[in-house]
């Protein structure tokens, strides 16, 4: 008697289990798609708290003036901004123009977080909340008028009337340096905008253009074979380089934590070519005051097209 109870308390069992899977699947979810549903809500809500716990990474634009093409610049500078992210756990983005005259809109708009840009333009769009922090170590800015090695230019007198080549209207060392001299000196010539320095260079290499403004810098990184093509006819007096510059939407914080990491460049064995891609000693910091050789300068109106 005990085993037939025994059979019919299991007999029980199962039929009732059997109606509660029967009135399961007409419900529409059956146990095992319960169980599912609580595992998936369970995963999501850990998910979601760790996203709610975590800091979004800090994002800004980096601006970088027009010296070189798109693509030269692109390939110098984004070697910089991969390791700053490493370095500072913050994200550059890198930005540039396609010419002088565009990034210098850009900058007036405040379209860049930070922005590398000539000492001209910092002194003249300061009010738009845009202030010194760092520039380039053991570096002075020289503007410079170049010729062909094979003409026979070899004072600026004999650039009148020539036909000279610029990277745009705004560039302060490779244009309005040049410029204002020749302008002070009476000499008359003809102006062609080329967009950047490399192009000024090659213009006057092929022989496209009687001279050409560009510095000292961009000059020196050119291929021994490009340089042994060009002479160096007048260099303007030293002037404080280019400078990094934030704008005052950035946290202090971020500016201090960008400065220390660009600083520490020259110290890492591991970033040092990429100092060397950019054309950089090392970076140090800069200070606006140091920009009052620029603004004793005064304006430099730019050529009428």
């Amino acid at each position: 008697m005990e085993s037939v109870t025994k059979r019919k308390d299991r007999d029980g069992n199962k039929e009732s289990m059997e109606g509660y899977a029967t009135l399961d699947k007409k419900g529409g979810v059956g146990m095992r798609q319960r169980f599912l549903a609580h595992v998936l809500l369970y995963v999501f809500i850990v998910a979601f708290s760790g996203l709610a716990n975590s800091e979004p990474i800090e994002e800004y634009n980096f601006g970088v003036i027009p010296q070189n093409t798109p693509t030269a610049l692109a390939n110098a500078w984004t070697p910089l901004m991969v390791w700053m992210e490493k370095e500072t756990g913050i994200r550059l983005n890198f930005k540039t123009a396609k010419n002088i005259q565009v990034f210098s809109d850009r900058v007036a708009d405040q379209q860049y977080d930070f922005v590398y840009l000539n000492p001209y333009l910092y002194t003249r769009l300061q009010k738009r909340n845009y202030q010194a922090f760092a520039k380039e170590k053991n570096e002075k800015l020289e503007g410079i008028i170049v010729v062909r090695k094979d003409r026979d230019l070899r004072t600026i007198r004999q650039l009148s009337q020539q036909l000279i080549a610029f990277p745009g209207k705004t560039s302060f060392a490779a244009t309005l340096l040049p410029v204002t001299y020749l302008k002070s000196q009476n000499i008359l010539f003809h102006v062609r905008y080329v967009n950047t320095h490399k192009s000024v260079y090659m213009s006057v290499a092929k022989g496209l253009v009687g001279a050409g403004g560009g510095i000292i810098k961009t000059f020196s990184e050119l291929a021994e074979e490009e340089k042994n093509q060009l002479h160096i006819l007048w260099r303007s007096p030293p002037l404080t380089p280019h400078p990094f510059a934030v704008h005052s939407r950035v946290p202090k914080k971020t500016v201090a934590r960008i400065t220390q990491a660009l600083i520490r460049l020259d110290q890492d064995p591991h970033a040092r070519n990429i100092l060397k891609n950019l054309g950089f000693n090392g970076i140090t910091t800069a200070f606006d005051k140091e920009y009052s050789d620029v603004r004793a300068l005064g304006y430099m109106a730019p050529l009428a097209d």
